[in-house]
């Protein structure tokens, strides 16, 4: 459901997603990328990730298609219109891609862009500087011992100076100046 911001009301947005919606992210022309735990939404098969209009049908994107294996916990735009997408799945769209893959407009792993995490999962993603924090729950990251929150370029590059030691899992980064 989608909730008109000026005066607090649900509108008649709803993608009928048949399980938990846990990510949103918009694409910023027009449509939005929803993840969760669900295998079909607003009546077509897909598991766990789907491309949606905004519109009042709330569509389902045909030229977007990524499945993957286990829930979608965090999502965030890339450039490129790539979409950066973290959970505990062990492989989506077919390819192994443990827990946190970026994907191309049309839902397919990136091939410019490897995965880093060798296994576990992520639940946030923030935009930072160049690039973008990765917080789960994690021990390494990029071949770079990291515990459970890192910071990684669009060009997938682990920072070596961003290494803070924590020790528990990552579910929420809010990054400000």
């Amino acid at each position: 459901a989608r909730v008109a911001r000026t005066i607090g009301v649900l509108d008649a947005w709803n993608p009928n997603a048949n399980d938990v919606v846990r990510a949103l992210a918009l694409d910023g022309a027009g449509s939005i990328f929803v993840g969760g735990s669900f295998t079909n939404i607003n009546g077509v098969a897909r598991m766990r990730l789907a491309k949606v209009s905004t519109g009042a049908a709330a569509t389902v994107d045909p030229g977007f298609s990524a499945d993957a294996n286990s829930d979608v916990r965090a999502m965030l735009i890339g450039p490129s219109n790539t979409l950066y997408v973290g959970g505990t799945f062990t492989s989506i769209s077919g390819l192994g891609r443990p827990g946190f893959v970026r994907l191309t407009t049309t839902g397919a792993p990136d091939p410019s862009w490897n995965t880093f995490l060798q296994s576990f999962y992520v639940y946030a993603l923030q935009n930072a500087p160049g690039g973008l924090y990765v917080g789960g729950n994690y021990f390494d990251i990029g071949g770079q011992p990291r515990t459970q929150i890192a910071r990684v370029s669009h060009a997938g590059v682990v920072a070596d100076l961003f290494s803070p030691n924590l020790n528990g899992a990552v579910l929420a980064i809010a990054a400000g100046n």
